[in-house]
Formats: C-alpha cells, sequence, structure tokens
C-alpha cells in the first residue's frame, strides 16, 4: 500500500533482498521489481484500530492511492523488469 519510490521503500526491499542472498549458498539478485500494492480492507481496519480508531488525512490519502494499485502500468513495468533480467519474450 506505501508509495515503492520513497527512501523508505527502497531502503526495505534492499536489505530484504540482501536477507534473501544471504539466506542461502549459492543465491544470486538477478534484479528487484518493487510496486505499490492494495491495502487489505481488514487490515487497514485492524490497524486503524490499533493506531486508535482514528484515520489522519495522509494515511486515508494513501489508502486511497492504493485501491488502485496493482494497476496496468504496474504490470507492464513488472513484465518489462522481469524480460531484461530474464531475456524472455511472453
Amino acid at each position: 500500500g506505501g508509495n515503492a519510490e520513497t527512501p523508505e521503500a527502497l531502503d526495505w526491499m534492499k536489505r530484504t533482498s540482501e536477507s534473501l542472498v544471504r539466506a542461502g549458498k549459492n543465491n544470486t539478485l538477478a534484479g528487484t521489481y518493487l510496486c505499490r500494492g492494495r491495502i487489505d480492507p481488514a487490515l487497514f481496519e485492524r490497524m486503524t484500530a490499533m493506531m486508535g480508531g482514528k484515520v489522519t488525512p495522509e494515511r486515508e490519502a494513501r489508502r486511497l492511492a492504493s485501491e488502485t494499485h496493482p494497476d496496468r502500468m504496474d504490470l507492464e513495468r513488472g513484465v518489462e523488469r522481469f524480460r531484461t533480467i530474464f531475456g524472455v519474450n511472453w
């Protein structure tokens, strides 16, 4: 549900990727792809309850922005990313 282009998201992707590479003897990172995703409404409600039941305008804006993702452009960028990594035409 978060913006995949923020410094925090990019840092998370870097740390997660490095951790996955370290997790196996012969793991090699071929590439990464990160895009905004939908927020599960039930999860949003649970998180809202944990945060005192209030939704800030900023949080609501992020939720609304995520409702249409992954969208066609996200999927096309993902396909192109994997195509460049693996050299496969689909």
